[in-house]
């Protein structure tokens, strides 16, 4: 799915590092995001969609991972 011209709330899921941290994956605006979550803030700039989403499943635990 691509999220060209869509500003938002792309996926969540739950942290690799704290099951209790679930952490978000924000589209601002062409090619920067941002993941957030209860403890960490990291903000992706010009970097496309396929490569932040990659960015943000590294820090996941297996298997929670949702697109929205």
């Amino acid at each position: 799915m691509s999220y060209e011209g869509n500003i938002g709330l792309v996926a969540k899921g739950t942290s690799f590092y704290d099951e209790a941290d679930t952490l978000y994956l924000w589209r601002k605006s062409d090619f920067n995001y941002e993941i957030s979550g209860r403890y960490s803030e990291d903000y992706l700039m010009d970097i496309p969609y396929p490569q932040a989403l990659r960015r943000f499943k590294q820090q996941l635990k297996y298997g929670t991972f949702e697109e929205l």
